[in-house]
């Protein structure tokens, strides 16, 4: 059970997901898993999933630039 991340269905709980997140080694587990995800889609043609997953990965790949693990990062944003 420890050895699996919940991915949120929607694009809207990219936030609580970020807030689940607590390291760059889950982090990158997150990002592994919703490729793979995506690929899969993709195998069966499932491109719209595809498409929403590649947004996903995309969205947390930019919130990981805009800081979500800097050191001074205020883990209860107010």
């Amino acid at each position: 059970e420890a050895d699996y991340v919940t991915i949120p269905a929607d694009l809207g709980s990219l936030d609580a997901l970020s807030a689940e997140i607590t390291s760059e080694a889950q982090f990158a587990e997150v990002l592994l898993q919703l490729e793979t995800q995506m690929r899969e889609a993709a195998k069966k043609f499932e491109f719209e999933r595809a498409a929403a997953l590649r947004d996903r990965i995309k969205a947390l790949k930019q919130q990981d630039v805009a800081g979500l693990f800097a050191p001074d990062r205020d883990p209860a944003p107010q």
